[in-house]
């Protein structure tokens, strides 16, 4: 059957809704792109990812912020979710999270994800109607730093030939776009020799 998704990502909110990011008013921003899912595709849509940088700087207050702000409840929540979140016209709308550089994992899983064991990286998944989305961690570089655990984990996560959707918040290859690119994950070459095989 066949299914849609909406991914979201750097969103760099901060612990005070009033709060800016070089000016830049980013739960405003926020706020708005949930208002536009709920208006032009909800009803479409199975779920969302937040692929990372959620809060920026990532004080579990910051968090807590997020947590009230979705009217998401997360008692028991294992990472990365889903969430369901019931807010700007989102009824009850499942929603996954991934962490980013900026994110504290630590924070993060403390808020969003108390029924998950505290872990150094978030490699993870979850599957959605025979589809197997598999969530890598490149840490909290800003530049991506491997390590074998993230490699095994995604070799494993594959073996079988499932259908999968790879899930990563650091870039895996060039998008001709200078200040993107230069944070492009180093040993992309296993990942890509893994990801072929």
């Amino acid at each position: 059957m066949a299914f849609s998704f909406v991914q979201i990502t750097d969103h760099h909110l901060q612990e005070s809704e009033t709060g800016t990011v070089r000016g830049f008013a980013t739960w405003a921003s926020y706020r708005a792109v949930l208002r536009h899912i709920a208006q032009h595709v909800a009803g479409q849509i199975d779920f969302i990812v937040s692929m990372g940088d959620l809060v920026d700087p990532a004080p579990d207050s910051a968090y807590r912020t997020v947590l009230r702000a979705l009217h998401a409840d997360a008692t028991g929540a294992t990472a990365p979710g889903p969430l369901r979140v019931t807010a700007e016209g989102l009824m009850d709308m499942p929603m996954y999270f991934m962490p980013g550089n900026h994110d504290d994992l630590s924070a993060m899983l403390r808020v969003l994800f108390p029924g998950s064991k505290n872990m150094e990286r978030m490699n993870v998944r979850f599957e959605h109607q025979g589809v197997r989305f598999v969530c890598i961690d490149w840490g909290r570089d800003p530049y991506a730093l491997s390590t074998p655990e993230m490699f095994e984990f995604l070799e494993e996560s594959l073996a079988d030939g499932a259908p999968s959707v790879i899930l990563t918040h650091h870039p895996v290859t060039e998008v001709d776009a200078a200040w993107l690119d230069q944070f492009l994950a180093r040993d992309t070459d296993r990942f890509w020799e893994i990801v072929r095989g």
